[in-house]
């Protein structure tokens, strides 16, 4: 209840099942936990030719019944929302900010569809919802180039905040993109608590983690610090189906943020009919019949009254 209280406390005030290429079976009068699951291969290439067959669902590993199944590879892609929480940090340089602002225009333009939603969060001292829920690409994107940097890097408000913007989203499927370029220094929650709100809900959440091109700071030093704070992050990410990213230099930003938008426009949607709600954590495991490959999917949800995602 204390965490409840304090994530409402701290959220952000603002205006805040796809077609699929198999034919599901959809029941009414039940709950259905939704899965997007990541597949790739030991290069990190997603695999997008499984089929229904080759999954197999646990919860708490007692085995599921698939009951929804869409490709990887769907003609008709899982409509989501993506909130784009970026670092307005005075870190940020010029430079640093163009190189951001070009990687994710490119993301945008090419991996979201005409009813995609996205929001956009910035960050320093404290986090601020520049641009509400919009289907306005270009709106987002002529924010995202407006961005003043501030003193300050309140990475875990931001994350905790930008939660409770993307239980507001229409779509069931809630992505978020987090882009930095630094550790947390400002944050009044404890990453701790970030990572069980993130557990809880049903949002992926992917991180961006960049450093100095060498991976040094002032005077030659060694940049630990960043180094930290991408493993620090991956804590909370990790857990919801997501991961953190860590990249040297703002050269490779553009190719990552692309391959991170990949990533969650080409997933499987599986979905299995969830117990009574319990008020309780249960474990997901999702296994793949298929050698050497990755899987990728949240790994737990609370089992609350209300139906998973809304």
């Amino acid at each position: 209840m204390r965490l409840r209280a304090f994530v409402i406390g701290l959220a952000l005030t603002g205006s805040l099942a796809a077609a699929q290429e198999q034919s599901p079976t959809f029941r009414t009068g039940v709950e259905l936990m939704n899965l997007s699951v990541t597949v790739t291969d030991k290069r990190g290439r997603s695999v997008t030719d499984l089929t229904e067959n080759d999954f197999q669902i646990f919860e708490d590993k007692q085995p599921q019944q698939i009951v929804n199944f869409s490709s990887a590879k769907q003609t008709t892609p899982t409509p989501i929302g993506l909130g784009l929480v970026l670092d307005a940090s005075q870190s940020m340089t010029s430079d640093r900010l163009q190189s951001m602002r070009t990687a994710i225009e490119l993301m945008v333009n090419k991996s979201l569809r005409k009813d995609d939603e996205l929001y956009f969060v910035e960050f320093a001292s404290d986090a601020r919802l520049t641009k509400a829920w919009t289907t306005d690409k270009k709106s987002v994107i002529e924010a995202i180039r407006r961005i003043r940097t501030r003193t300050g890097t309140a990475l875990y408000n931001a994350i905790l905040n930008s939660l409770q913007v993307s239980r507001m989203g229409q779509h069931k499927k809630q992505v978020m993109l987090v882009v930095t370029d630094g550790s947390d220094t400002n944050s009044t929650v404890k990453r701790q608590d970030v990572a069980i709100a993130a557990r809880a809900a049903d949002v992926i959440i992917y991180a961006l983690v960049v450093d100095n091109e060498e991976g040094f700071g002032p005077g030659g030093k060694s940049n630990f610090g960043v180094r930290q704070s991408a493993l620090e992050l991956a804590q909370v990410t990790d857990a919801t189906g997501g991961r953190t990213h860590y990249v040297q230099g703002f050269a490779q930003m553009e190719e990552a943020i692309e391959q991170l938008g990949k990533e969650f426009t080409q997933q499987y949607e599986l979905a299995y009919q969830r117990p009574p709600a319990d008020g309780r954590f249960h474990e997901i495991t999702v296994a793949v019949k298929r050698p050497d490959v990755n899987v990728r999917h949240r790994r737990a949800y609370l089992a609350s009254t209300q139906a998973p995602g809304k």
